[in-house]
């Protein structure tokens, strides 16, 4: 049914077996990318169901540290929020581009014209791939969307995945 939304389904006792759950992304292939306690997890979809979500791994093979991620439907890159440092209350966004092997490059801050030295969170790319929104209180007062355009991405992306 080309148009309309499928009915819902639960995703299972894999995917809900945390305390807390933050924003989700899904992959074309349904891979589905989340957050748990300020660690990206991923959760494989094996053609029927999502298997237990575990901790994506960065090029240097450490848990990806970060909260509320986008993942790009062809999962080549990942947006995130870090916070600066543990005691800081404030976050970033920030991209990590997938290798030709498989691994995560080191996450790369996504610079001054989007960063201020207050919250920016909640990245996704637009489905046609020309903006990127986030969430930000720049301004005094509530948190307010913003959009630029995505071409910060392919701007940031290393010179051998060109």
């Amino acid at each position: 049914m080309e148009g309309q939304w499928a009915a819902p389904h639960f995703l299972g006792k894999e995917v809900n077996s945390f305390k807390t759950h933050w924003q989700f992304s899904i992959a074309t292939n349904e891979n589905l990318y989340l957050s748990v306690n300020d660690t990206i997890m991923i959760s494989v979809f094996d053609g029927k169901a999502h298997l237990k979500p575990k901790p994506l791994k960065l090029q240097n093979n450490t848990n990806m540290q970060g909260m509320m991620p986008y993942i790009a439907p062809d999962e080549s890159y990942i947006l995130y929020s870090i916070r600066k440092n543990k005691a800081d209350k404030f976050s970033d966004l920030y991209i990590s581009y997938r290798l030709k092997n498989g691994k995560w490059t080191d996450p790369v801050n996504l610079g001054s014209d989007i960063n201020t030295a207050k919250n920016e969170y909640l990245p996704i790319v637009s489905g046609d791939g020309k903006y990127l929104f986030f969430v930000s209180n720049r301004e005094e007062g509530d948190f307010l969307r913003f959009w630029v355009s995505a071409k910060i991405i392919e701007k940031l992306k290393p010179k051998e995945l060109k």
